[in-house]
């Protein structure tokens, strides 16, 4: 909030840390008395939202982004070290590269309107950054000069390389498959479900009582009965009986 205000909505996945984060702030406002902060949380209106357990690739649009910065600053720096001022400044500098990438079509005509980028979402206009000089000024001490130099180098190089594979990200999810199995569950369906690093002998066997249908219609989870209360799970870890009755 102290950096780019107040929002609406948070979107995060089931993380026990987050979890947790949610129950103590919602502990937390039963609590509070005081009428300043009652009135900030009623006018705003924060609502925080979880994607389904089991289901890590319907963070899938912020998780691109999350892996384009690790996988980039990782081939950048290698063995590079930086202080946390020098590295804070990078993260710092790569936030506005991502918040200033085009998401509408981009004119070849200067008096066409500017394509709209994150940062007009977050700020209203378009992130700006001080303009690099072409001339290193001549400091007294040598190592300044040369970790400012090695600072810009690596925007530059994280720049470069995000370009690329942020391309070629937005390609592969153009051309993503929805899943086949999305209109074949049915409400008491018998299905299986889906368990990582337990053998499908062993996944538990249960009942749909709940559809939830995606903004195209088709179905994208089940709430599913079990033996102590209710379990929603995504479609791609449901798993249909041979034999239905």
């Amino acid at each position: 909030m102290s950096c780019h205000g107040v929002c609406k909505i948070i979107y995060s996945d089931n993380a026990k840390t987050f979890k947790r984060a949610d129950k103590e702030l919602k502990y937390l406002y039963k609590l509070c008395k005081d009428e300043n902060v009652s009135r900030f949380i009623v006018n705003n209106g924060i609502t925080w939202k979880f994607i389904v357990e089991g289901a890590p690739w319907w963070g899938g649009f912020w998780e691109r982004l999350v892996r384009s910065v690790k996988t980039c600053l990782k081939r950048i720096l290698g063995r590079s070290s930086l202080t946390y001022e020098e590295l804070f400044t990078v993260l710092v500098e790569i936030e506005a590269v991502i918040n200033s990438r085009p998401i509408t079509y981009l004119y070849s005509n200067v008096n066409e309107p500017d394509p709209l980028s994150p940062s007009h979402f977050l700020t209203g206009s378009k992130i700006t950054v001080l303009p690099l000089p072409n001339i290193v000024p001549k400091y007294s001490k040598c190592d300044l000069i040369k970790r400012w130099k090695h600072r810009l180098l690596l925007l530059d190089h994280f720049w470069k390389r995000f370009y690329k594979e942020y391309l070629l990200e937005l390609r592969s999810a153009m051309f993503s498959k929805i899943p086949k199995n999305s209109g074949q569950f049915k409400i008491n369906d018998v299905v299986l479900i889906k368990e990582d690093n337990i053998k499908r002998c062993n996944w538990k066997l249960d009942r749909i009582k709940t559809l939830f249908p995606g903004r195209d219609g088709k179905i994208r989870s089940c709430e599913i009965h079990v033996a102590n209360g209710t379990l929603r799970r995504p479609i791609e870890r449901l798993y249909n009986l041979e034999v239905q009755d």
